[in-house]
């Protein structure tokens, strides 16, 4: 658990960094599971939901910022806001 996100840490790449944050949070949901009991297994599992439909939309964002800026670099991803069309 700790070393995924120590990873994710020191990540400048925007994918890598969530793939080692899903890594860590595995972590999380496998410690639930592990403990057998009830209220163990429905953490592990309802984590389990959770973290996966929230990384699902954090996976469609580096889809457009690829797009507009031509890099997944998160030094050079400053100014998104000027660079990228709005609403």
């Amino acid at each position: 658990m700790l070393v995924g996100v120590l990873y994710a840490m020191v990540q400048h790449d925007l994918k890598r960094l969530l793939a080692f944050h899903t890594v860590s949070q595995i972590g999380y949901m496998m410690l639930g599971l592990g403990l057998s009991t009830s209220l163990g297994i429905a953490a592990g599992l309802l984590h389990c939901l959770n973290h996966g439909l929230f990384k699902g939309g954090c996976s469609c964002a580096p889809g457009p910022s690829r797009k507009f800026t031509g890099t997944r670099d998160m030094d050079r991803l400053g100014g998104l806001g000027k660079r990228m069309p709005g609403p």
